[in-house]
């Protein structure tokens, strides 16, 4: 079974979880063993390809009230929301080693892995009638943003778990002006932290991927 080498780096600004990403990268697509970056971000708001400035509804002034940074960045989808008390994940896999997985296919189980995490905490989702990311009752708990270079992923996903839903109201998020975010802690009433699911995320990732999480 392929390795899966994991670390959770705790809160890192978003300019350093780039580099983090760069340097996983080249050891991946050099023929390193795959990587799963686990992090969590200071506040800032971050525009993928398809980004619009617009999409952030809040001034600069008001932005550096709350302590909110902007970065433009190289994965897919618009404008999302980091902070504490969400778990980012980077995955930077060798997609031609993991069974040939297309882009497609691997979002997929992105998506069924954070679905199956979150039937332990007893909430159901629906992926299936949603655009891409992790719906609760028509609420987004977490977003999904990728990019493929030399057949190597970077970029991951985002799970809200006791997160302040407050940052997402600064922002039409994935483009959507009516999407609303959710999180563990809001769906079940009991604070869940991060560091409270980032060892089974990684487990239920791996098991969809058909890898074994190695620690380090």
């Amino acid at each position: 079974m392929t390795e899966l080498l994991t670390k959770y780096h705790g809160l890192v600004s978003y300019q350093e979880g780039l580099q983090l990403q760069r340097e996983a990268h080249k050891s991946v697509s050099e023929k390193g063993i795959d990587q799963l970056i686990l992090l969590q971000h200071p506040h800032v708001y971050t525009l993928g390809r398809r980004g619009k400035n617009e999409d952030i509804l809040t001034d600069s002034t008001k932005l550096a009230e709350i302590g909110a940074e902007v970065h433009h960045t190289d994965r897919g989808g618009e404008v999302t929301y980091h902070g504490p008390g969400q778990l980012v994940g980077y995955p930077i896999i060798n997609l031609r080693r993991a069974n040939n997985l297309g882009p497609l296919a691997y979002v997929n189980n992105l998506e069924k892995s954070i679905s199956n995490l979150l039937v332990e905490f007893g909430i159901s989702t629906d992926i299936a009638n949603h655009p891409t990311g992790v719906w609760v009752n028509g609420a987004k708990i977490a977003s999904i943003g990728i990019r493929i270079s030399t057949g190597t992923s970077t970029h991951g996903f985002a799970l809200n778990s006791n997160i302040n839903l407050s940052y997402f109201e600064h922002i039409v998020a994935c483009g959507m002006p009516d999407v609303k975010a959710t999180s563990i802690t809001h769906e079940t009433g009991q604070a869940t932290e991060v560091i409270d699911i980032f060892e089974p995320m990684a487990e239920s990732l791996a098991s969809f991927l058909e890898m074994k999480v190695i620690w380090q």
